[in-house]
């Protein structure tokens, strides 16, 4: 047990760093868990494993990463071993979060929504920084306190995270995909979808310095934001680079295609081999012959953590500073 007492409130980083048991070799590939407890990380191949705690003035970790053959609680499996263990702050910085409240007139209500903002001056000295939206209501803040630690210590370039802030009642009415699982409205779905892509996308890009190019542009969601962001990447697949769908339902086909030049936005979708009917319903629904679509398969159940470890990998993978050290 390590137990590291002076953490400050937001941006602290825990970091991990593990050897593949195949060959001994360190991979810099960053998992982060926003909990407070840490279950163990799947760790396929090495990785270093970094941890933001949010949430938290003091943190407690028990570790202990004894290989199993099978699921624990949907828990991630841990290696058998940790070389070193280190841990860091991120370095002080002057971001922003911040929450508004949005007057929809597709909605015919008021929505609240999230913000994450790097330094100032940052996005405005590149033209515009890229951003992520999703329409996950559950951990919107979790999610940007993942992007500052990476942004705060450079590991990743400057990213802006814009999120709406759903009640999580509306999950099943408003953003969730219409099948067996959800009721039949399609109309409130239509709403939501219409506010997301009229309203709320192009507040963001009035209001703060994004990229114009919608390479840049990105839309994750987890569980039921998942098919939400498969849905809105049939609608409207010009309008974004990458799509990451962690852990959708997906009880029916997703029929994202190429446009007549051969392009489409990047879909990846990712979820656990323990998820039961949720990958039961990906393995039935997904083309594997769709160029536009990328599965990738984990050994995990149906957890937040796939998902932030899902948007750790694709962000160091697209805006990683390659100089950067730890």
């Amino acid at each position: 047990m390590a137990s590291h007492p002076d953490l400050s409130r937001r941006g602290n980083v825990v970091i991990f760093r593990a050897s593949a048991p195949s060959s001994g070799d360190e991979e810099p590939v960053l998992v982060i868990n926003g909990a407070g407890s840490f279950p163990g990380l799947h760790t396929a191949q090495g990785h270093i494993a970094c941890i933001v705690l949010p949430d938290f003035d003091r943190a407690t970790f028990e570790y202990t990463f004894a290989p199993r053959s099978a699921p624990l609680d949907g828990e991630y499996v841990g290696p058998d071993r940790y070389d070193d263990i280190r841990l860091y702050t991120s370095r002080t910085a002057p971001h922003r979060y911040e929450e508004h409240v949005l007057d929809s007139m597709n909605l015919n209500a008021e929505r609240r929504v999230f913000v994450y903002i790097p330094t100032d001056g940052q996005c405005a000295a590149r033209g515009g920084c890229p951003v992520v939206f999703t329409g996950d209501a559950m951990a919107a803040d979790r999610y940007g306190a993942t992007i500052d630690a990476l942004v705060s210590r450079g590991i990743i370039e400057p990213v802006i995270m814009a999120s709406t802030m759903l009640d999580p009642m509306h999950r099943r009415t408003e953003y969730a995909r219409l099948n067996e699982r959800s009721p039949a409205n399609q109309v409130r779905f239509d709403a939501h979808a219409r506010f997301f892509a009229e309203e709320f996308i192009p507040w963001v890009e009035d209001n703060f310095q994004v990229s114009d190019d919608p390479a840049h542009r990105v839309l994750f969601g987890f569980s039921a934001s998942a098919d939400f962001a498969l849905a809105m990447a049939e609608a409207m697949p010009e309008s974004f680079g990458s799509v990451l769908a962690a852990s959708p339902p997906m009880n029916m086909p997703v029929n994202v295609r190429p446009d007549d030049q051969g392009a489409c936005p990047d879909v990846i979708i990712r979820y656990g081999s323990w998820e039961g009917g949720i990958a039961t319903g990906i393995r039935a629904h997904a083309d594997a012959s769709n160029a536009c679509i990328h599965l990738e398969e984990t050994p995990a159940g149906h957890a937040r953590q796939l998902a932030t470890e899902m948007l750790v990998r694709f962000l160091t993978a697209r805006y990683g500073v390659q100089d950067y050290e730890d």
